[in-house]
């Protein structure tokens, strides 16, 4: 199936080239109880003037532009642009460039803040996109979607600093891609479903088969819940792949 553009829908077009866990990261996990359920993911707060991090970048860019003229002036001031000068009204000009680009290409189709709320039910998936102030509704049948996808999605850290973040991700995958719906992103676990709290204590009082047990252990009984749930509700099978 083609991938969808659509003009009137600027996070189903953002959707269909780049997936949303690598754009968003982690999630808060639906209820598994909860009928239908509801999955909601997106950057920002799409209608509202609060300075969020998706604005972060265009802010420091303005910052970096100003400099670079503060900088031009004074050297014009000063008789003339040197060396010196020069990269000094370069430079930030490059940088501005790095880190507002980006900011500035969602900026123009609308997708700087944008937020996507799902309804899952038995039978269809009921959809709000919201990018500024443009908001688009959808529904696609349940006998669209292909499956349930679980796997580990590791992210590599915003700025390059520090360590990624490795993510367990659920998908109802669609084969139009910006139809596919991030149910849930939540951070793997290492420990099975005991607290690093839990597992000091469990040493202190020498059990030591119960620190065994968990060390390693990345199931996550909220997360197989969901997915027991997921699958039994619409039908669909599961697909896991956890790599290696």
């Amino acid at each position: 199936m083609p991938r969808t553009s659509d003009p009137k829908n600027p996070v189903m077009d953002l959707l269909a080239r780049s997936s949303a866990p690598t754009l968003v990261g982690g999630t808060l996990l639906p209820e598994a109880s909860a009928r239908p359920f509801v999955a909601q993911y997106g950057v920002g707060r799409p209608g509202s003037g609060k300075t969020t991090g998706a604005m972060v970048p265009l802010i420091i860019g303005a910052g970096l532009v100003l400099l670079s003229l503060i900088v031009a002036i004074s050297a014009l001031r000063n008789g003339g642009v040197t060396m010196n000068s020069g990269m000094g009204i370069g430079l930030p000009l490059v940088i501005a460039a790095f880190i507002a680009g980006p900011a500035l290409f969602r900026a123009k189709d609308g997708t700087r803040q944008w937020r996507r709320t799902a309804q899952i039910f038995a039978d269809r998936v009921e959809v709000t996109d919201t990018a500024g102030s443009v908001t688009a509704t959808w529904t696609a049948p349940i006998s669209e979607y292909t499956d349930v996808h679980q796997s580990y999605v590791w992210l590599s850290s915003p700025d390059g600093d520090g360590d990624g973040l490795e993510l367990e991700v659920i998908l109802l995958r669609h084969p139009d891609p910006a139809k596919t719906i991030y149910v849930s992103g939540t951070r793997k676990v290492i420990l099975g479903n005991m607290s690093f709290s839990d597992m000091v204590k469990a040493g202190r009082e020498g059990r030591k088969d119960d620190v065994v047990a968990a060390a390693g252990d990345t199931r996550n009984l909220q997360v197989e819940a969901l997915v027991d749930a997921l699958t039994k509700e619409t039908g669909l099978s599961l697909v896991q792949d956890f790599g290696a």
